[in-house]
């Protein structure tokens, strides 16, 4: 029998989880649960819930061997698929604050499976791993380059994991090798992003060091300029935790329209 593996994807808006063949992809079993209403520590709370329940209800011929999580922010270090032990797990804590509709929810869901499938094996596949191909062009930001590599700034780019699918599968629907084709890749829900691959590898994406940049989303601005953000600093309507809750969770389509749907 194939090896079976537990997709964990967690979402800004949307928890996904399946019980997945590793040989041919059949799904056994799967939850898609939305999380648009909720605040973020609401969402991973629904989260952690809905995977206990999911673990739960799992009879013994689909008890995964493997859990996967999709992990949005690998920094500079996590470019491949790792399995998550202590040092990962607090490394990947450090990383919270570049993702924070992501990261948080995304490591209590990992430290609930380690508290139900103690055993388990469980694995972090990261969404900025797909754009480690950006070039210096792409990826550096117009800053001092001292400044830069102190500080950690750059693009990193995001949904690697759904870019790099779109690719494969059209490469697979039109017939011809991925490494021959020039795509553009378009990421379209609550969070959004769009991607240049050529011969495979992404060499432009719009979101930036941060989910924050780029494409208007459903709670999140998307490109601004940088001064509007030091003038809302500056009014005091915002101490610097307050207008990054604000950027993440009340721009948008929902600042715009009072919704996102």
């Amino acid at each position: 029998m194939s090896m079976l593996v537990l997709t964990v994807n967690s979402g800004s808006s949307s928890l996904k989880l399946a019980v997945v063949e590793a040989q041919g992809g059949k799904r056994l079993r799967e939850l898609n649960l939305a999380l648009t209403s909720a605040s973020p520590s609401e969402a991973a709370e629904a989260a952690s819930r809905a995977l206990a329940d999911f673990i739960a209800g799992l009879d013994a011929s689909q008890r995964p061997q493997v859990v996967a999580h999709r992990i949005v922010h690998g920094g500079e270090r996590f470019r491949t698929p790792v399995f998550i032990n202590d040092e990962v797990r607090s490394r990947l804590g450090n990383l919270g604050a570049l993702a924070p509709l992501h990261t948080p929810q995304a490591l209590t869901l990992v430290d609930r499976v380690r508290e139900l499938l103690p055993d388990t094996a469980q694995v972090a596949v990261f969404d900025t791993a797909f754009h480690a191909t950006l070039p210096l062009r792409a990826r550096r930001y117009a800053l001092p380059s001292k400044l830069c590599e102190e500080a950690g700034i750059r693009r990193f780019g995001f949904h690697g994991l759904s870019h790099h699918h779109v690719a494969d599968a059209v490469a697979r629907f039109i017939r011809r090798p991925a490494r021959s084709l020039k795509i553009i890749s378009c990421h379209l829900g609550n969070g959004a992003s769009i991607t240049a691959i050529e011969h495979g590898a992404s060499t432009e994406t719009s979101m930036g060091m941060t989910p924050l940049e780029g494409l208007v989303m459903g709670t999140r601005a998307g490109d601004l300029d940088p001064g509007a953000l030091l003038t809302l600093l500056r009014s005091g309507r915002f101490s610097i935790k307050e207008l990054e809750s604000f950027l993440n969770t009340g721009a948008g389509l929902k600042g715009m329209t009072g919704t996102t749907e």
